[in-house]
């Protein structure tokens, strides 16, 4: 029952990431726009979005063998399923969610098959220092955020 849902639920997240950039939406307190300001309540999607990651990537490698799973070629979808919430976390910003969203996503492809090297190459590229700011990451957040 669970697995039909996972992608639904992972949209369903990443549509209300995306919808706390737009203006009216999203609710700003002490510097940071996390919540989505629904008129009664408020509500951070960074939460559910930790969950929808799980559930989106434990259906991606569903169908995969542990074989699969090392091709490179096949970790561009949950590159993807793990980046995009990370940068949109990251923008609002909330490091702490962020990096829990992208460690758990490395985790559960670690289990899934992929080796710790790949892993660590592609943290080590993300964080590494470039010359117009202190790190890769923090570059591509200051992108989405202009």
């Amino acid at each position: 029952m669970v697995v039909r849902f996972s992608w639904v639920v992972y949209g369903v997240a990443l549509l209300m990431l995306a919808l706390i950039e737009v203006p009216g939406l999203g609710y700003t307190a002490m510097g940071a726009t996390r919540w989505l300001d629904l008129g009664i309540t408020r509500l951070q999607p960074s939460e559910l979005m930790k969950i929808g990651v799980v559930l989106a990537l434990a259906r991606w490698y569903h169908g995969a063998t542990a074989q699969e799973a090392r091709l490179h070629w096949k970790l561009i979808v949950p590159a993807l399923i793990v980046g995009l919430p990370f940068l949109l976390v990251a923008h609002q910003p909330d490091l702490g969610s962020a990096m829990l969203i992208g460690l758990t996503g490395a985790a559960i492809m670690f289990a899934a098959g992929l080796s710790w090297w790949i892993i660590g190459i592609a943290g080590a590229w993300l964080f590494s220092p470039s010359p117009s700011t202190s790190c890769s990451a923090c570059t591509t957040i200051s992108a989405i955020g202009s």
